[in-house]
């Protein structure tokens, strides 16, 4: 599972919370996915290294704002 923030600091702050909330939750299963959606640039290498490196997308949860 990837979680996704405008930086990486960003990301791993999210990931401690959850596994905070969630203690069954496996830290391992979290990866942080630092990208900056104002930037079209970071946001093209972010989806090319996703597409290299997994099959498919099941589920994405864009909260914007919170």
């Amino acid at each position: 599972m990837y979680v996704g923030a405008r930086t990486e600091e960003k990301a791993m702050r999210g990931i401690g919370e959850m596994i905070k909330m969630s203690p069954t939750l496996k830290p391992q299963s979290l990866q942080p996915l630092a990208m900056d959606l104002g930037n079209f640039q970071a946001v093209q290498r972010v989806a090319q290294h996703f597409v290299a490196s997994e099959k498919r997308l099941d589920i994405l949860v864009n909260n914007a704002g919170m």
